[in-house]
């Protein structure tokens, strides 16, 4: 069994799906609650444990962008680590046994199901009126930007290297300073977005999209 399989396996199980573009090198699950948010998790490992143990973090926003954690662009419950979930502090665990696989399996059904009852509180805090306008402003560059991925009729199976560089006018032109961590950002999340997104998922985000518009206009 490769190092992640167990925990990869436990969280397809509970209905999470590998993230298909992710624009770090380790793997992503992803899971869309009823109200459109997206719930992104991850397994962390640290080198500063000679038996590299391993944690999980929790993301949970309307896009799937792993994790672009501000206190100013979200609200701080849409990025915890596994331990604050629990009330456990920093928890990290070891895998070297089953028993050890065992209680980090358990552990991250039990958060999982505590964090996404949090979804509804989460979407309200989201949408409130004048807070978290640089995430609506990202909200709104990043839907312009998957029209333009559309427009283009750019498809999945294209090769990464030429989305990247499908989309640098279309940045150019929002204002977004281009770089490769911008670039690729943006990339992957309108591609996640095009192959993942429900209706509602969309529904939320020209919401939150149709708010910049009209102050922008205004």
């Amino acid at each position: 069994m490769k190092k992640n399989d167990f925990i990869n396996n436990q969280l397809l199980s509970m209905g999470y799906l590998p993230l298909p573009y992710n624009k770090d090198c380790d793997k992503v699950f992803y899971k869309e609650m009823d109200n459109g948010l997206i719930v992104c998790v991850g397994v962390v490992s640290s080198s500063l444990y000679q038996d590299r143990r391993k944690t999980v973090s929790f993301y949970m926003a309307l896009s799937y962008t792993w994790a672009m954690h501000s206190p100013i662009l979200l609200p701080q419950d849409c990025y915890l680590r596994i331990g604050e979930i629990l009330n456990k502090n920093d928890l990290w665990f070891r895998t070297t046994t089953k028993k050890e696989k065992d209680y980090m399996r358990q552990s991250v059904q039990q958060a999982a199901k505590v964090y996404e009852k949090q979804s509804d509180i989460i979407l309200h805090n989201i949408f409130k009126e004048s807070q978290y306008m640089k995430y609506k402003e990202y909200i709104y560059k990043l839907n312009c930007i998957i029209d333009f991925i559309k427009e283009q009729g750019i498809t999945c199976d294209a090769d990464t290297s030429i989305i990247y560089e499908s989309i640098k006018p279309a940045l150019k032109k929002i204002g977004v300073p281009l770089s490769n961590h911008s670039i690729k950002l943006y990339a992957a999340d309108a591609m996640n977005c095009i192959l993942c997104s429900s209706d509602i998922n969309k529904q939320q985000r020209k919401i939150i999209a149709n708010k910049i518009t009209s102050i922008t206009n205004g």
